[in-house]
């Protein structure tokens, strides 16, 4: 189903390779939840930073086959992106040493096909133990709360490419300064904009993540 997707895409887009292709990856939430488990198989022993036998076989596993797939394609390694850790947050217990994990054992699968792009969704500053890890080809989605001058600066000469979007919740008593703001704040740091203004407010506001709760839209 994915080659045929695949070619589908690239002969249907007017930027046929040139663009991103994603492999299955996981998503380490921040503060909504340090999920430990990628396709029922837990990822770290004992919530440590010691990655787990089966994860490693299984995620290498279907890791290696869409990359082989995407070189064959003539995807670049740029354009082959794995998203990995969604608004991790530094403030819990080995959140940094278990990112720094996942980053070198993904990198060690995409190094024999020339490389990948690793995505990353969070704040800035990114740790140095981190950002030691990531390159010109990798992505740092920056929450627009939390881009400043400075740290753009210092992800931003290491080569890291940043983008920013915006989920937070509307502010129903100010939207036109809150929409002016963003774009205005996107345009001084002169970083890449991916989403649209505050998607989360409107799909999960209020009470989306509560069961029998109906998404009421303060718009």
């Amino acid at each position: 189903c994915f080659e045929l997707m695949l070619e589908e895409i690239i002969s249907g887009s007017p930027t046929g390779q040139n663009q991103f292709f994603t492999i299955p990856g996981l998503w380490l939430g921040g503060d909504h939840g340090f999920k430990t488990s990628w396709q029922g198989i837990p990822v770290f022993e004992n919530d440590s930073m010691t990655l787990t036998k089966q994860f490693q076989k299984g995620y290498a596993t279907v890791a290696q086959a869409y990359l082989s797939l995407l070189k064959v394609r003539g995807i670049a390694p740029e354009h082959r992106q794995i998203k990995l850790v969604d608004e991790p947050s530094w403030r819990k217990p080995h959140a940094q040493d278990q990112c720094v994990a996942l980053f070198r054992f993904t990198k060690s699968l995409c190094k024999p096909f020339g490389g990948c792009s690793i995505r990353t969704s969070g704040t800035l500053p990114i740790p140095t133990e981190v950002l030691d890890l990531l390159g010109p080809t990798d992505v740092w989605d920056v929450h627009a709360d939390f881009l400043s001058p400075s740290s753009a600066a210092t992800a931003t000469a290491r080569g890291l490419k940043l983008t920013v979007y915006d989920n937070a919740v509307a502010l129903i008593d100010q939207p036109v300064l809150r929409a002016r703001a963003f774009v205005w704040e996107q345009f001084q740091q002169r970083a890449d904009i991916i989403g649209s203004l505050s998607w989360w407010s409107d799909t999960d506001y209020p009470g989306g993540n509560a069961p029998g709760v109906p998404v009421v839209s303060p718009w």
